[in-house]
């Protein structure tokens, strides 16, 4: 809540937002030959689920993992949800010991 009341930061995302430049990225997903893991919050309204199932289906592989009770700051609002997924996938694809 205190940076979304601060006028320079809000200022700052905006400025490093409107100059992601995604569309040649975008380009290349189809041909991404990997996991790709998505961690999409239920209430965010910013990048909607909806938008998260779109994009997630450019990808050869790939996996939706739904947080429920979070917004668009997921990882600020629930870390311990967000590390726990994270931990998995890692533990999953052998990043981390057993």
């Amino acid at each position: 809540q205190r940076l979304a009341a601060t006028p320079a930061h809000i200022a700052n995302t905006l400025a490093m937002v409107a100059s992601w430049r995604l569309a040649p990225l975008a380009e290349h997903y189809p041909q991404l030959d990997l996991p790709v893991h998505l961690l999409v919050a239920e209430g965010d309204r910013a990048v909607t689920p909806s938008e998260a199932a779109r994009a997630l289906r450019q990808f050869r592989r790939g996996t939706l993992l739904p947080l429920p009770h979070a917004g668009h700051l997921a990882h600020e609002e629930i870390p311990e949800a967000v590390a726990a997924h994270i931990v998995r996938i890692a533990h999953d694809a052998g990043v981390l010991p057993c």
